[in-house]
């Protein structure tokens, strides 16, 4: 019979830590280190217990960072036969979230208690990483916005605009999960938003948990400034004996360089050639070439 790496390692723990007696009473198989306790959520602790007698009076003992956090009896523990246990234990709402948590199952009837591997408590979080203050928002246009929600299992998200702290409506966009509580959705900013540079995304969960998070203030609706040129001038200093070529090269020149126009005498101080800068056209470089 093939015994789950998780069982053997809470076997181990439990003759680790109870190294002294012949015969351990109680053995934890969950949690064990490799479960993640989220708060507000009921957790299936299962362990076995052999020669605690017939009355069995369970408690549990939450301990973080070694330090009790809470005490209480379990919630129905069910006896599945051969001396195997399980319960639904509440883990509280206001539990730090640390990964040196251990579970006390007890019995005060014989007095025999076990405790667990530790184990990691993570408390369920939403933080919005865009929108922020460095994005401008149109009326109308499509933006992404990103957010890391942590300790969430199926989570629905809810999406609110606030301008000005007061609710200005629902959004309601399809979420994107990327992986590892990353998330991503497709909003399109409502034609009707006044132009402000107070505006916030709210960002919550809604299965219950309800964990959210508020944006950084960002700008909607406001002209966004954009440079444009038609010609660039390319100047350098020359000498009158002396002929010159321009030159540049880019995507479309597959970064060969290409002469621009015809060769340049030189005139003893500054020449300067203009090129025409075409909108959208891919970045160039420029050099000049002193003919021999």
């Amino acid at each position: 019979m093939k015994i789950k790496p998780a069982l053997f390692l809470a076997m181990l723990w439990s003759v680790f830590v109870h190294s002294t007696a012949t015969n351990a009473a109680i053995i934890i198989y969950h949690p064990n280190s490799e479960d993640r306790l989220t708060n507000s959520t009921a957790f299936r602790v299962e362990w076995r217990a052999n020669g605690v007698g017939d009355f069995t009076d369970w408690t549990f003992s939450l301990m973080t960072n070694g330090v009790r956090f809470r005490s209480g009896p379990a919630f129905s523990p069910v006896y599945e036969g051969d001396g195997w246990w399980h319960a639904n234990f509440a883990v509280p709402a206001n539990v730090p979230s640390n990964c040196n948590a251990t579970l006390v199952v007890a019995d005060d009837g014989s007095e025999e208690k076990r405790t667990s591997q530790p184990f990691c408590l993570v408390s369920p979080s939403v933080k919005v990483r865009r929108p922020n203050a460095s994005d401008r928002w149109q009326p109308g246009s499509i933006i992404r916005a990103e957010w890391c929600a942590k300790g969430i299992e199926s989570p629905d998200f809810s999406f609110e605009l606030w301008i000005n702290n007061e609710h200005f409506c629902t959004l309601f966009p399809e979420t994107v999960d990327d992986g590892d509580g990353n998330w991503h959705a497709d909003i399109v900013a409502p034609e009707s938003v006044p132009s402000n540079c107070n505006s916030t995304l709210i960002v919550s969960e809604d299965t219950g948990i309800e964990p959210y998070d508020r944006s950084e203030a960002f700008c909607m609706g406001v002209p966004v400034a954009k440079i444009q040129v038609s010609q660039v001038e390319i100047c350098w200093n020359s000498r009158s004996n002396k002929t010159y070529q321009v030159q540049s090269r880019s995507l479309l020149t597959t970064n060969m360089w290409a002469n621009i126009g015809l060769a340049v005498p030189g005139n003893g101080s500054t020449n300067c050639v203009t090129d025409v800068v075409t909108p959208g056209a891919p970045q160039k470089y420029y050099r000049v070439e002193e003919l021999p």
